[in-house]
C-alpha cells in the first residue's frame, strides 16, 4: 500500500464507501472571496433570465426565448445577439473596389 494508505497512518484516515442508499454528508465548502461575488449574476439578471419563454408580439403565444420563428403563428422574431451584427456599407465597398481592381488588372495582364 502506498503511505497515507496505511490503517496506522494517523495523518489521513481510511474512507469507507457508502453502502447504496446510505446519506454522504457533504464537504464544507471555501468561503467565498468578494472577486467570486461579484461575479455572481445579480438579482435582476436572475429574475430576467428565470423565465425560458416568451410571448409573441403577433399571437400572443408563449415560446421559448431562444426561437427564431414563433411556430404557431410564424412571426419572425429580430435578433440581436453579437454574432449576428451587419457589416458597414464602407467594409463592403471596400472589398468590393478591390475585387474589381485585382480583375482589372489580371485581365490587363492577360490581354497585353
Amino acid at each position: 500500500m502506498a503511505a497515507g494508505n496505511t490503517p496506522s497512518d494517523p495523518r489521513r484516515p481510511l474512507r469507507i464507501a457508502p453502502r447504496s442508499g446510505d446519506v454522504v454528508p457533504s464537504r464544507p465548502r471555501p468561503k467565498r472571496s468578494q472577486r467570486e461575488i461579484d461575479e455572481l449574476p445579480s438579482e435582476e439578471d436572475m429574475e430576467r433570465f428565470a423565465d425560458p419563454t416568451r410571448t409573441c408580439p403577433e399571437c400572443k403565444k408563449e415560446v421559448f426565448d431562444d426561437a427564431a420563428v414563433c411556430y404557431h403563428c410564424g412571426h419572425a422574431f429580430e435578433r440581436t445577439a453579437a454574432g449576428t451584427t451587419r457589416s458597414p456599407k464602407w467594409v463592403i465597398a471596400t472589398v468590393v473596389l478591390i475585387i474589381a481592381a485585382f480583375l482589372f488588372f489580371v485581365f490587363r495582364g492577360l490581354l497585353s
